[in-house]
């Protein structure tokens, strides 16, 4: 791992590769060509593996105004610690996370100078042109929706912008600003579970969007359909043991006993990994925690 400087920044935005270079990265790509003044913005891009970049040309990115580093992590880290670990090391006013394929409108970049450090900015993400997210609620969240604290809202990682104070509140209430026991699913959602924890919500302000490229929309092999499944396990487990009273445990476990077998019994494809899920509940660890 790259070892980071420890610099004072208004903005510092961080990039997640993986198994993509720098210029084939759709976000890194729609930095380099903002019509934005993003001069001065802190930029950290992190290749997460599985192998090390080809080119680390950064001349691009420094010409337009941007301080930039480069961390290379090729044996595909925990995204809860990266996240944590680039909060822990800069000093900034906002951050802002994103993966490497997402297509950063200009509204978008604009509106992240307007994130105070009391605040948490989600922007609305479409894919092909349709609204995925955030959701309030089990809907689509408006930018007019008025999101309070007892809200059920959530939003996936990518474009999210956390203020400085916000992080420090989280690690008073909770210990750290990302749940280090998630890898990768999960990360997003147990974020959101602890703002609501944390009496946070009403400090989120929904930002202009862009478009985001989500893998369930993907065709995609049978390996990597049969990994989605088992983080989604994961994550259902170890998400109900940590975030969730006796009471609901109990009826959410009955509740996907019953689905896993009715699958199994109409000869289904099944959502979860029934056994793995069972294991990740009463351990509370992760597969891949190897602590």
């Amino acid at each position: 791992m790259s070892v980071f400087h420890k610099i004072e920044h208004e903005t510092s935005i961080l990039v997640i590769l993986y198994n993509t270079e720098i210029l084939s990265s759709i976000t890194l790509v729609s930095l380099l060509n903002s019509n934005v003044n993003l001069k001065g913005y802190n930029l950290v891009i992190w290749n997460n593996g599985p192998n090390k970049l080809s080119d680390v040309d950064i001349v691009p990115f420094q010409e337009v105004g941007f301080y930039v580093q480069i961390v290379q992590t090729i044996e595909n880290t925990s995204l809860a610690n990266i996240y944590n670990t680039f909060i822990k090391m800069h000093r900034a006013v906002r951050y802002v996370i994103l993966d490497h394929d997402s297509n950063l409108s200009d509204q978008y970049l604009m509106s992240l100078s307007t994130v105070g450090a009391d605040k948490i900015g989600v922007p609305i993400i479409y894919c092909d042109g349709d609204q995925v997210g955030p959701l309030l609620n089990c809907r689509l969240c408006l930018s007019k929706d008025i999101i309070r604290d007892e809200d059920a809202f959530v939003a996936i990682g990518s474009g999210l912008v956390i203020g400085f104070d916000i992080t420090k509140t989280l690690k008073e209430t909770q210990g750290q600003v990302f749940d280090e026991r998630f890898f990768l699913y999960g990360v997003d959602t147990t974020f959101f579970l602890r703002l609501k924890i944390s009496n946070l919500n009403h400090s989120i302000e929904i930002l202009s969007g862009f478009e985001h490229s989500l893998s369930r929309f993907e065709n995609e092999n049978l390996l990597t359909k049969k990994f989605r499944k088992l983080e989604r396990t994961y994550d259902l487990a170890l998400t109900l043991r940590f975030y969730y009273s006796p009471l609901k445990i109990i009826y959410f476990v009955a509740l996907n006993t019953l689905k896993y077998f009715f699958h199994r019994l109409l000869k289904r494809d099944t959502l979860i990994y029934y056994i793995p899920f069972v294991k990740a509940l009463f351990t509370g660890r992760h597969y891949r925690d190897i602590k």
